[in-house]
């Protein structure tokens, strides 16, 4: 038995809608949690993202929420983070697009796999 090729198209945009939501998904959860957990924000892409993140010295990593950086608070308050995809420099929330999204998590998995390697090798007795 044959299968009709609108049983196949269909069968298509159901995979490619369902792949479609799971992308956006998370991708969601970081702009809404940007938005209520920051005083102010703004978009940006992973270039600036790397910029910005560069432009700091003071980073504490915690490794106690999976892995979070968290920075100095200056004068005036003004902090820096990363914390469950809450990208913040100098009080402002950055919304990346979603591929930057994409490119920051595969980033930041990289950082934090290599922080916890030296990490465990400094603490070793």
């Amino acid at each position: 038995m044959l299968i009709s090729s609108l049983t196949i198209l269909m069968y298509v945009v159901i995979i490619v809608a369902f792949l479609t939501i799971i992308l956006l998904i998370p991708w969601q959860v970081h702009r809404e949690m940007v938005v209520e957990s920051t005083p102010s924000f703004g978009n940006g892409d992973f270039d600036t993202f790397i910029r910005e993140f560069y432009k700091y010295d003071k980073w504490r990593f915690d490794d106690r929420w999976g892995g979070s950086y968290f920075g100095e608070h200056g004068i005036n308050g003004i902090g820096y983070k990363i914390h469950a995809d809450i990208i913040m420099f100098e009080n402002k929330g950055m919304i990346l697009d979603m591929l930057s999204f994409y490119k920051y998590k595969k980033w930041l998995k990289a950082t934090m796999k290599r922080i916890r390697k030296v990490s465990k090798k400094e603490t070793k007795w």
